[in-house]
């Protein structure tokens, strides 16, 4: 499932919404049997899975919202848009990256 350039070691930031694992694929126990280090983003705790939330191992970059994420009530379904997730992972995504190239490019 991983990219077999990973090496035991590396870090990876995973950007998602609750947890870290979906139904349907367990992404936390491959990035865990792979070796690599995790950072977690744009993530709330899974409250229904406690099993799918990052571990005391893992960095996790603080997040300003809780569940439901979404602030501005609408007058029809789904009732609620503009998450407060989304704006935030764009701006984490985008400051990481620029953080990355900075290192990358000094001598």
């Amino acid at each position: 499932m991983l990219n077999r350039s990973f090496k035991p070691g590396d870090a990876i930031v995973w950007f998602g919404y609750v947890g870290i694992s979906t139904p349907l694929e367990d992404y936390h126990a491959a990035i865990r049997n792979a070796g690599l280090e995790l950072a977690v983003a744009t993530y709330t705790a899974d409250l229904n899975q406690p099993a799918n939330n990052a571990g005391p191992e893992t960095i996790v970059i603080p997040q300003s919202w809780t569940l439901p994420d979404a602030e501005v009530r609408i007058p029809f379904p789904p009732g609620h848009m503009g998450p407060i997730s989304g704006i935030e992972c764009a701006l984490i995504y985008r400051l990481l990256d620029e953080a990355v190239a900075e290192r990358l490019a000094a001598p």
